[in-house]
């Protein structure tokens, strides 16, 4: 964290680098707060945006890059047309978003679910796929 920006994020297998760059949305009427550029690794981001409209598109950019990385946009996959995908992550980031701001405790729960020891074989490679649910 920079500024109280994150400047990386790690997505699948990879460290994603967040820049914050020029042109802004605000001077020069771009159509768009951020992009992810897998080539490279890198969520850019208009350097002006701030509050919810950052967390906003960071998320936003997030779940591109997380498209990528699961093949999803790719020939034949579900999101393989740009404008599915777009739809697709807008839809869900913003849903998402109004999701933690109406229950501001679902993050925290969320976190707490991740790191509790019980819970933890859900994210290991070879955990038990007919194992119960421990919140059930």
């Amino acid at each position: 964290m920079k500024n109280g920006k994150p400047n990386k994020v790690k997505i699948g297998w990879k460290d994603v680098k967040i820049e914050y760059v020029d042109p802004s949305f605000f001077k020069n009427n771009v159509d768009c707060y951020g992009q992810y550029i897998s080539r490279t690794g890198t969520i850019e981001i208009q350097k002006e945006i701030k509050g919810v409209d950052l967390a906003n598109t960071v998320l936003h950019e997030i779940m591109h890059a997380i498209v990528y990385n699961s093949s999803l946009n790719s020939e034949g996959g579900a999101l393989s047309d740009g404008k599915d995908e777009e739809q697709v992550v807008n839809s869900m980031c913003n849903q998402l978003m109004m999701v933690f701001r109406d229950n501001t405790w679902l993050l925290d729960f969320i976190k707490d679910g991740i790191h509790s020891e019980e819970n933890s074989t859900i994210f290991r490679d070879n955990a038990d796929p007919t194992s119960k649910n421990p919140a059930n």
